[in-house]
């Protein structure tokens, strides 16, 4: 039976290698000597013994592990998605909601200004209006989901 192999780096399969055979004999046959044409290579002798140290025969293993699976010396696995732990998910968005009112603040400091000196146009207390709804908003989204649905700004 020919043999296949995994290439194995850093506890992950990363290459499939697959048989090869010997396609002409390269010494003269002996009389009664058998041919090797059509039988596999060793795999000591197609790779150096670095690259040979990487391989794992994965031939007999049912399911044929596939590229990306991890390896970890002796068993083949899927590969899992790494997930945000909840702690992670909330100091993220915590993290995106001070950016979000920051922005904000900045945005309606030169509003508010004008509205307590009584100059403020109509149009900058209806945006002052917007922008606070807008951080009330973003004060109200739920920070435990993975991907929260921020409040669009306020058009300008």
């Amino acid at each position: 039976m020919m043999r296949i192999y995994a290439r194995v780096e850093h506890g992950a399969y990363v290459e499939c290698i697959t048989p090869v055979t010997y396609t002409a004999d390269l010494e003269v046959v002996h009389a009664g000597a058998e041919s090797r044409i059509g039988k596999e290579v060793p795999i000591v002798e197609r790779f150096t013994p670095e690259m040979v140290s990487t391989l794992v025969d994965i031939t007999d293993l049912n399911p044929a592990p596939k590229i990306g699976w991890l390896y970890d010396g002796e068993h083949f696995a899927v590969q899992v998605p790494f997930e945000e732990s909840p702690e992670e998910i909330l100091a993220a968005n915590k993290l995106q909601m001070d950016k979000l009112l920051t922005r904000a603040s900045s945005a309606m400091t030169p509003l508010l200004v004008a509205l307590q000196l009584g100059d403020a146009t109509i149009e900058e207390t209806e945006l002052a209006r917007k922008w606070q709804s807008y951080c009330r908003s973003v004060k109200s989204v739920d920070l435990k989901v993975k991907a929260p649905a921020w409040p669009n700004l306020p058009a300008l």
